[in-house]
């Protein structure tokens, strides 16, 4: 296996993690497999791309829970960043329902 063909299945594996809700299912490892067996030298781009995209969003929703913090520590996004921070992690849908 090259290089390429490792950074493909990195990207993939990010890809896939920032779009899990809850923890990983049979489902996401079906779709991750089918990704690389599909996979050519032109996905490598596009899957960073996606990856790169998909860490970015969730860099912005927790910049914008910090900044609502700042503003008002008891709204319902710095109970979800202080949630957050403490876990040392990102939250999933349930656990942000139970702060709401």
């Amino acid at each position: 296996m090259n290089d390429s063909d490792q950074l493909l299945r990195a990207y993939i594996a990010v890809q896939i993690a920032t779009n899990l809700s809850g923890p990983i299912a049979e489902g996401d490892i079906t779709y991750g497999l089918r990704l690389l067996r599909s996979a050519g030298g032109d996905d490598l781009a596009l899957n960073k791309d996606l990856a790169e995209l998909g860490w970015s969003h969730r860099a912005q929703e927790l910049l914008d829970r910090k900044e609502t913090c700042r503003a008002n520590e008891y709204s319902y996004e710095a109970v979800v960043y202080r949630f957050e921070k403490a876990k040392k992690g990102p939250s999933d849908y349930e656990e942000r329902a139970k702060r709401k």
